[in-house]
C-alpha cells in the first residue's frame, strides 16, 4: 500500500523488494542479459515485510527501509529488525552513482546479525550501457561471521537501434577466510528489441569456473528468454 506522505517522501508498507544492488531493487525487465548476475543473487535480490520512504528528484533519490528481516511470505518471526538506506546521485543526464547499507538492528547482533554495503556505476546514454556493482556481505549466526564478497562489470552497445550485444564478468568470493572458493562467471548475450525494454529477445551465454575448494566444476550455461510488457 503506497501513501504518499509529503513531496519530499512517499511511505509504502508491506512487501518489497529489499534495495540493495542496482540489479536487485530494478525491474528485470532492464536486465541485460537473461538472468540477474551471480553476485546480485548470491548476495541480495530478496523480498521483505515492511516500512519503507523513498522519493526521486531530479539528481538523487532516496530510500530508507525499516524491514521483518524474516525473508519473503514470512511473518515477523524473530525479535530483531533490519534497517537499509540506500542514496543515488544523477551527476548527469543517463549516470547514477549510488551506495545502499544493510544491517540488523538487534542488542544481540554479536550472535545474529545481517550486514550488506553496495556500490553502483551506471552510464547509458548514446546506445552505450556501463553498469558495475560491488557488494560486500556479513553473516553472523550463532556468534560466527561469515564475510563474502562479489561484483560484476557489464557492457551494452545497442546496434541498428534493436541489435543489443552484451558482456559481463562476475566475480564471487563465497568466505573471504578460505582460498580458491571464488567462482569467476564470463557472459555474452545477444538482445533482439522490439520495443526496448517493453518488448524484446534475450540470448545468453555464460560459463563458471569455480575454484578447487568450492567443490563444483566448471559449467557452461545458455538461457533464452521472450519479455513483454503490458
Amino acid at each position: 500500500m503506497d501513501t504518499p506522505v509529503t513531496s519530499y517522501a512517499d511511505a509504502t508498507f508491506g512487501q518489497f523488494k529489499v534495495p540493495v544492488g542496482w540489479e536487485a531493487y530494478n525491474s528485470s525487465a532492464r536486465l541485460l542479459l537473461p538472468e540477474r548476475s551471480l553476485a546480485t543473487t548470491t548476495f541480495t535480490d530478496k523480498r521483505d515485510i515492511g516500512l519503507r520512504v523513498a522519493k526521486t528528484f531530479a539528481r538523487f533519490s532516496y530510500v530508507a527501509a525499516v524491514l521483518n528481516g524474516s525473508g519473503q511470505n514470512a511473518v515477523d518471526n524473530n525479535i530483531t529488525k533490519d534497517a537499509v538506506l540506500r542514496l543515488e546521485v544523477y551527476p548527469i543526464k543517463g549516470m547514477t552513482i549510488a551506495g545502499s547499507a544493510y544491517g540488523t538492528a538487534s542488542t544481540t547482533r554479536d550472535r545474529e546479525a545481517t550486514d550488506r554495503c553496495e556500490g553502483t556505476f551506471r552510464f547509458e546514454g548514446h546506445g552505450l550501457v556501463v553498469q558495475s556493482e560491488y557488494l560486500r556481505a556479513r553473516d553472523t549466526r550463532a556468534g560466527k561471521a561469515l564475510d563474502r564478497q562479489g561484483g560484476y562489470g557489464a557492457l551494452a552497445y545497442t546496434l541498428f537501434e534493436v541489435l543489443q550485444p552484451v558482456a559481463r564478468v562476475t566475480y564471487v568470493d563465497a568466505d573471504m577466510d578460505v582460498d580458491n572458493d571464488e567462482t569467476v562467471v564470463y557472459e555474452a548475450g545477444l538482445n533482439y528489441q522490439l520495443q526496448k525494454f517493453e518488448a524484446r529477445a534475450q540470448l545468453g551465454l555464460a560459463r563458471f569456473e569455480n575454484g578447487s575448494a568450492t567443490g563444483k566444476s566448471d559449467v557452461n550455461q545458455l538461457i533464452a528468454a521472450v519479455q513483454t510488457y503490458f
